[in-house]
């Protein structure tokens, strides 16, 4: 839309309104009779108006009398009809949709004001279940879905209300615009109308997912895009999965995915496909191998492309061999039978395999799907067609208080990276270590705050290894995420690790932490957001303790 349209205004002389919740009408009413609109009401709104007595009767018509259709079926067929979609739709500014507007002596509608039965409200209220549906789809609403949903396509030319706490808004907006409303308060107002009508529709899905158990109405062919889930987070809660057609992840195994499966593929593809697209390592070219569980990172490592995938699935292993028990095993190749020969350890002259829950890769190397289903009997292997550019935009929903939380994704690590400490014994290489650092803000990115991330970074010539060798998660102080670290890191390194950098995804609120660091001495680096109003401290500790800090600017939170 141009700078020009943005100064459009709408013209409000013809409403429709067909609503459910009527008591808050008379805010927008007393305006519409201002500017003398006329209005258009469903008879049972029609009823609501009149005996408010503020719309003259003049001005005040019923639907069936534009249409020439009563409301039939008990009040089902009321808003359905050629004149009311052809007044919604219609476009002025097309000379031919003129012409056949006025051939047929249709009304244009200016705005239309709708909301829907409160489905969600009836189905609470009430158990209901495969016996007594019937009752139920009579809360699902039609002619009102079709009214804003015209409405809010023709944007251009109609204002499509479906709250009443806007009722406010187009009031001050009519009388500051002396009858018209604003392309921008239409455009305002539309996009809650579809955010609207989507919420009701999934309302309604969602309800009789719970109605009719798995078994019904189910189709074989499309078993993969919707199911009932064995159960949700835990045994006692249930749990559904719809999964889009533009889904790109298949389960190849006989054993379907869990809930909780689902949640730690969503983590591991989230940092996959971060660190599959590195400005500084090019991964796609390299190993990437991710170990994900209870949506944390436990183990990462990427090696250069002159190594072998099964390098990097050891070094990510080495991480912490512990936590990868059970965990989702993720590579950013196809998976390798050579790969698979690394599973397998010694322990106490018996041969036996690391299990992992689920293996995602984008492909598997001939036999190696045989072999994972010989070996691990509850295995789940998933392959994911192609991986997506973590640049994308992306928005992550949560419902709240049966409302809906939305945000953007996370796909920012830092603004700059500063230098902030002064170490007199050696100057800091930042070149030599932007791979790591990269890799390590895009690990603590993914993990619970308050989290902290120890990584290794060996390189010689165009040869390197990078990986995750310590964290400290989900902690509610930042001083336990750094010990939790600290001791992992401890449990499973040695003497010659050489320099190690530091990650945290905020600001250390006191130099406590930088004292904690300084007792591991291959711990060289820290890096953090800055930002805290003891920062002075922190640096000032630093700098004692010879500790290269650098600040990004950026908090990497994750609740």
């Amino acid at each position: 839309m141009s700078a020009h349209d943005e100064s459009k205004l709408i013209k409000i002389k013809r409403v429709l309104i067909s609503v459910h919740q009527k008591d808050k009408l008379p805010i927008i009413l007393e305006v519409l009779k201002k500017f003398d609109v006329e209005i258009y009401a469903s008879d049972g709104t029609k009823k609501f108006i009149e005996d408010l007595k503020i719309i003259p009767t003049s001005n005040l018509f019923s639907i069936s009398s534009y249409t020439k259709n009563p409301e039939i079926l008990k009040g089902k067929v009321k808003t359905i009809s050629y004149q009311l979609s052809a007044s919604l739709l219609f476009d002025p500014n097309n000379q031919s949709e003129q012409e056949e507007f006025n051939k047929l002596h249709l009304h244009k509608f200016d705005m239309v004001i709708a909301n829907l039965y409160p489905f969600n409200e009836y189905y609470q209220n009430e158990n209901y279940n495969i016996d007594n549906v019937t009752k139920l789809t009579t809360y699902i609403d039609i002619g009102g879905m079709l009214l804003i949903r015209a409405g809010a396509k023709n944007f251009q030319n109609v204002v499509s209300v479906v709250d009443y706490d806007d009722y406010d808004l187009i009031k001050d907006s009519l009388e500051k615009n002396n009858g018209s409303l604003t392309i921008k308060d239409s455009i305002f107002l539309m996009k809650k109308a579809f955010r609207y009508t989507a919420e009701y529709e999934l309302s309604v899905a969602n309800a009789f997912a719970q109605i009719f158990p798995k078994g019904y109405g189910d189709n074989e062919n499309n078993s993969d895009n919707n199911s009932d889930l064995k159960y949700g987070e835990n045994p006692h809660q249930k749990a559904s999965f719809y999964k889009s057609k533009q889904a790109n992840i298949k389960c190849l195994s006989k054993n379907s995915l869990s809930y909780n499966n689902i949640v730690d593929i969503d983590s591991s593809l989230a940092l996959i496909n971060d660190l599959n697209y590195s400005n500084n390592l090019n991964n796609s070219n390299n190993y990437v191998s991710v170990i994900v569980k209870h949506s944390n990172p436990c183990g990462v490592a990427s090696t250069s492309a002159d190594q072998h995938q099964s390098k990097s699935f050891v070094k990510a292993l080495e991480g912490d061999v512990v936590s990868s028990f059970g965990g989702v095993l993720s590579f950013n190749t196809p998976l390798e039978m050579k790969t698979l020969d690394c599973f397998s350890y010694q322990e106490n002259g018996v041969t036996k395999n690391r299990f992992f829950e689920v293996i995602l890769a984008p492909d598997f190397d001939l036999g190696v799907v045989d072999r994972l289903n010989s070996i691990y009997k509850n295995i789940k292997i998933v392959r994911v067609d192609k991986f997506t550019n973590p640049k994308m935009e992306v928005k992550y929903l949560t419902n709240f208080a049966g409302s809906l939380l939305i945000q953007e994704r996370n796909s920012k690590i830092y603004n700059e990276l500063n230098i902030v400490s002064k170490n007199k014994n050696r100057a800091i290489d930042l070149d030599s270590k932007m791979d790591a650092i990269e890799f390590g803000l895009k690990v603590v990115k993914e993990m619970k705050s308050n989290a902290i991330a120890v990584v290794k970074h060996e390189r010689s010539g165009a040869t390197f290894t990078i990986q995750l060798v310590g964290a400290g998660v989900g902690w509610p102080n930042r001083v336990g995420a750094v010990n939790a670290a600290l001791e992992n890191t401890i449990r499973e390194r040695r003497d010659n690790d050489g320099d190690l950098i530091l990650f945290s995804d905020g600001f250390f609120p006191f130099a406590d932490s930088i004292e904690l660091i300084s007792k591991y001495k291959n711990i060289k680096t820290v890096v953090e957001p800055g930002g805290s109003i003891r920062d002075k401290d922190v640096i000032a500790k630093a700098n004692e303790l010879e500790i290269d800090l650098i600040f990004t600017g950026v908090r990497l939170f994750k609740h």
